[in-house]
């Protein structure tokens, strides 16, 4: 896209400020926001977390995050995402109940960037890869729904709060 994703601008609000609120109307207990500290993310009031491994994508992101995290489980979600609704949010989270993963699918795949996890359950997997240099996010979700208790949510199923709710901001 050209420029950093977090301060562009919805209803009037950078998209790293939208997702932060629709997190904590959502009920969750602590806000981590994953990237290097120089982008003035501190301004948000929540920790900068900055990747493990430099250069090694989102995967990175969701290790570092997910070792920093005090909580058991964990909530991931891009910021590039300006149509998330809050009540999905919510909802997302009730369904990891007795479950490792809850991951949305999309005519994509995965949506493994509006997802929750159990730390203990997926954080050694997510290390196992990043450390092998396997990166891709949908090779992640592969291995977690033949390893863990994965939970995948269809698109009838979350399609009732917008169908482009998971649409993400690639392009101007």
């Amino acid at each position: 896209m050209g420029k950093d994703k977090a301060w562009l601008e919805m209803d009037g609000k950078p998209l790293l400020q939208l997702q932060i609120e629709r997190m904590e109307a959502a009920g969750a207990g602590e806000i981590l926001i994953s990237g290097p500290h120089n982008r003035g993310y501190e301004k948000f009031g929540a920790p900068v977390i900055e990747d493990e491994v430099a250069g090694a994508g989102p995967l990175a992101g969701l290790s570092a995050g997910f070792a920093a995290a005090r909580s058991g489980i964990v909530l991931a979600l891009a910021i590039d995402l300006p149509r998330m609704k809050t009540e999905f949010l919510r909802w997302l989270l009730q369904q990891a109940e007795g479950m490792d993963a809850v991951c949305p699918e999309s005519d994509r795949g995965f949506e493994p960037l509006c997802a929750v996890y159990r730390r203990s359950a997926c954080l050694p997997i997510i290390k196992r890869r990043l450390a092998a240099n396997q990166l891709a996010l949908q090779g992640m979700m592969g291995e977690l729904r033949d390893s863990v208790r994965l939970r995948v949510v269809s698109p009838t199923e979350w399609r009732v709060w917008g169908q482009d709710m998971l649409r993400n901001w690639n392009r101007p």
